[in-house]
């Protein structure tokens, strides 16, 4: 028979993506002779962007579902919420918070997806106020679309589009972790050289070049192979992590754009 009339209807306001997902270990008692290791996992589901009229009075409810349980009832939440009477004007721009900045992360398969990848998601979620696309966590619709198709629109999406180009130096992967037959590394597409590939003709515009940042965990030179990129703002973190925040929050100040574009033609023109 099919799905269900209402799983077909497309809706404009839906909730917003899953965000700060943590895992803490937990003992299970303070006794050190005798004791287990539990997770702790929680996480954090945001739905912004609902418009409502001043001096209105809002009942907001969340509900955990399915339920554990037939016939049980399933956690729960509500808050009531006032909107103001009327909107401030303020010419301070420090006391309004900015949206969160949406990212686009883009890596060859050499860096480490679990050591390198997860944790600078993490830096971006937890430290930059920044919403991470991954190609690892839309599978689905790179298979839908296709990757030509996705990257362009994750492009379009995106605030700023990052190449992060070297691993983390401080972990402790030892370089096998995404070698072992079955590994999410070897099962997944490598987009990354289809990525360079479409993104450095935006090099080119003075349009799109504000949107690309080059993220290193160590000091070493761009490679011969990505030159291109030589163009765009680049990091060392964690030594230039004030500068690269600020660039991802517009407030640094750009490199003159002529002088940016002559150096993008000499680089994408010996590709």
């Amino acid at each position: 028979m099919g799905p269900s009339p209402e799983w077909m209807v497309r809706h404009t306001l839906t909730p917003g993506d899953l965000r700060g997902l943590r895992v803490e270990p937990v003992k299970s008692s303070d006794v050190m002779e005798d004791y287990s290791i539990f997770m702790n996992i929680s996480w954090i589901l945001r739905a912004d962007g609902f418009p409502v009229e001043l001096n209105t009075l809002y009942f907001i409810g969340a509900h955990n579902i399915p339920n554990a349980n037939m016939n049980e009832d399933g956690p729960s939440m509500a808050v009531n919420f006032t909107s103001p009477e009327r909107i401030k004007k303020t010419s301070s721009p420090t006391s309004t918070l900015l949206p969160p900045t949406k990212v686009l992360v883009v890596y060859p398969s050499e860096i480490c997806f679990h050591h390198t990848v997860c944790y600078f998601t993490e830096f971006l979620q937890n430290h930059c106020r920044s919403e991470v696309i991954l190609e690892k966590w839309q599978k689905k619709k790179i298979a839908e679309m296709g990757p030509v198709q996705w990257l362009t629109t994750q492009k379009k999406a995106a605030d700023r589009v990052i190449f992060l180009l070297s691993n983390d130096v401080n972990t402790m992967c030892d370089g096998t972790c995404g070698k072992s037959e079955g590994s999410a590394r070897e099962n997944s597409q490598d987009l990354f050289p289809l990525a360079f590939t479409l993104f450095c003709s935006d090099l080119r515009s003075q349009t799109h070049l504000h949107k690309y940042v080059v993220v290193y965990f160590s000091e070493a030179d761009t490679r011969d192979d990505y030159s291109a990129l030589g163009i765009c703002p680049t990091y060392h973190l964690m030594k230039d992590v004030t500068a690269f925040r600020k660039e991802l929050f517009h407030i640094k100040q750009h490199v003159p754009v002529g002088r940016r574009l002559q150096a993008c033609h000499n680089s994408c023109s010996s590709l």
